[in-house]
């Protein structure tokens, strides 16, 4: 699992179509277009290497976005699925649970969070705050 965070000043997307694959969230009124201001935006790729222990590599990476929450003082994280962060994509089934649990456990811990839907092409405009600790890339 790969995890680029990005603490952004603002952040908004828009869905424009769906990608040509046989899962993907429903679109609802909440996830079609966002927007978000002082937010860590968390664009994950979730890797074939992680499908054998998913479970362990979710709580990892919620752990890994707290640390850098915490470090930025934020409390709102916008989980984007980003495949292009890595060229050996896990399957479709574990990608969406994988989104669900990080999503999930981070709301179990106080956090605020919105997911863009996986599974469709979308706009974005990503202002990122530029200080030291704004950008960060996670191996987990």
């Amino acid at each position: 699992m790969r995890i680029l965070l990005i603490h952004a000043e603002k952040f908004w997307w828009k869905v424009t179509k769906p990608v040509r694959i046989p899962i993907r969230d429903e679109l609802t009124d909440e996830n079609r277009e966002g927007m978000e201001e002082d937010v860590l935006v968390a664009f994950t790729c979730i890797e074939s290497i992680d499908e054998d222990r998913i479970e362990e590599k979710c709580l990892k990476a919620v752990e890994s976005i707290m640390e850098v929450s915490s470090r930025i003082g934020v409390k709102k994280v916008i989980l984007y699925p980003y495949a292009h962060l890595s060229n050996q994509l896990g399957g479709l089934e574990v990608t969406v649970k994988a989104l669900r649990i990080i999503t999930q456990n981070l709301m179990e811990k106080g956090y605020q969070v919105k997911q863009s839907p996986f599974g469709y092409y979308k706009e974005f405009m990503l202002h990122c705050k530029g200080h030291p600790l704004s950008e960060a890339l996670r191996v987990i």
